[in-house]
């Protein structure tokens, strides 16, 4: 099993030169529709051959190639390597995380009795450079070309096999697809989709990739660019991923909020660093609220949110609380006055992770740590210290069952079955639980046109309810 940290992703970063921010920039990447930073996927494409390599100990030419990357690999998550077929030269690689393939690797090679280097030409690291914002309008950026520039000395640190024993004009050419793909076409807002390269059987490097757009599909957000040099040509199909979504301003939400309508609450917000808990612990402060927002990898955003919140006259603090560690420590040392008096839970792992028509028994089980287990333990805890308001928000995917949602919706048909179980074992607690519509947060926005409604009067009619229920 392979896991790429921080170190790894940064350094190749400055090694290929693509510094996307869905890859390098922490925050960034929280806000976008995955949530969390990406591992480049051609990294993972040259640890494969490495893993080929160094499995199979030949030195080769690739004389075509396709790459398809269907799903995420994210920083600090294990994935492995398999070799799946290996015939007549032609070899088919898949990475995998959990039960998910994120990646298809298809290749055709020609051994060779000797390695290929290059080592006076690639001695230098592209330069450090923002991504470009694709432009339609800017012919050049429509239709341009790359140097190959990359250090042998480097590369062999993280693919020592791959460096000896594939010709290095070729790993050069899939190490500058990245930065093609990141910083220039199409650039800030890419996501690489797949990619197919042939080339030629008796090579002339000319070190250069030309690139132009030879198709775009306004629908779909989808880029279809055409590559070429000397000795190849080819194909890369990208998208515009959709930028990072932020929400309403804590000034634009007050004006929804009557005056002091929150004022009786001490609100415990859990997830409320992004998304819908960003937007519940402004509504509730707006209203008068004294909120505690917690956040388990977003300090910087919660520091913003607090930020914002208290220098407009609102009541908010934040803390750091992982609720499938169980550690309740701080509230343990807090008086009666600030002791939370409802809670609302917003914890999370990134929603769209499955795979259609498939099931994944490890990701059910993800998904049941954070809407059954975690929750449990909230409630459990915070009852036996006398708060009894817990705000529990479900989702109509449990009536649409979207065919890539599986172990979501059952994770959360189980959380809807929990809520249920503890008010009947505990007549006293007081569990408001809703489904709701699909909202526009940076865990819903997709590739494709999908309707996603405003979340903000939908969320404060629930908290109004809950509120009523509680008076």
């Amino acid at each position: 099993m392979i896991k790429i940290n921080n170190k790894n992703q940064l350094l190749f970063s400055k090694y290929s030169g693509d510094f996307n921010p869905v890859h390098v920039d922490p925050i960034y990447a929280r806000r976008s529709m995955y949530g969390e930073q990406v591992v480049h996927g051609v990294n993972t494409l040259l640890l494969s051959l490495d893993f080929f390599s160094k499995k199979n100990n030949l030195i080769f030419q690739l004389r075509s190639i396709e790459v398809r990357f269907l799903k995420p690999v994210f920083l600090d998550t294990e994935f492995d390597i398999k070799i799946i077929s290996n015939i007549k030269n032609h070899v088919l690689i898949h990475v995998i995380v959990g039960d998910s393939i994120c990646t298809k690797i298809n290749f055709n090679y020609i051994e060779l009795e000797e390695s290929i280097y290059y080592n006076n030409l690639f001695v230098d690291r592209p330069p450090k450079i923002k991504p470009e914002l694709f432009n339609f309008n800017k012919p050049e950026s429509n239709k341009s070309e790359l140097n190959i520039i990359f250090d042998h000395l480097d590369l062999a640190k993280i693919y020592p096999d791959l460096v000896l024993k594939l010709d290095n004009y070729q790993l050069g050419t899939l190490l500058t697809l990245t930065r093609l793909v990141g910083m220039k076409c199409p650039g800030l807002n890419s996501l690489f989709s797949s990619f197919k390269l042939n080339f030629k059987d008796k090579l002339d490097p000319s070190f250069i990739i030309k690139y132009n757009l030879k198709n775009y599909n306004n629908r779909f957000n989808l880029y279809d660019i055409k590559v070429k040099s000397n000795d190849f040509d080819g194909n890369i199909i990208a998208f515009n991923r959709p930028i990072p979504v932020s929400q309403p301003t804590y000034l634009s939400l007050k004006s929804l909020v009557k005056k002091n309508q929150f004022i009786n609450q001490r609100a415990l917000v859990i997830g409320g660093s992004r998304g819908l808990g960003e937007i519940t612990a402004k509504l509730l402060a707006s209203g008068g609220a004294s909120v505690l927002l917690t956040y388990s990898k977003g300090l910087k955003d919660s520091k913003l949110i607090v930020e914002e919140i208290t220098k407009n006259g609102g009541k908010c603090e934040s803390i750091h609380l992982d609720v499938l560690n169980n550690n309740f420590n701080f509230f343990d040392s807090l008086d009666l006055m600030r002791f939370p008096t409802h809670i609302y839970y917003y914890a999370t792992p990134f929603i769209f992770s499955g795979s259609k028509g498939l099931y994944s028994e490890k990701l059910l089980f993800n998904f049941s740590k954070y809407y059954i287990s975690g929750f449990y333990n909230i409630c459990k805890y915070f009852m036996d210290k006398k708060t009894v308001n817990f705000f529990y928000p479900s989702t109509v995917a449990l009536d649409d069952l979207p065919a890539d949602m599986l172990e979501y919706t059952l994770a959360k048909y189980s959380g809807e079955k929990l809520c249920q179980f503890l008010k009947n074992r505990f007549p006293e607690i007081n569990i408001y639980k809703t489904k709701l519509p699909r909202l526009a947060t940076d865990q819903t926005i997709s590739l494709f046109p999908v309707k996603n409604e405003n979340p903000e009067n939908i969320i404060l009619k629930h908290l109004e309810k809950f509120n009523t229920i509680n008076e």
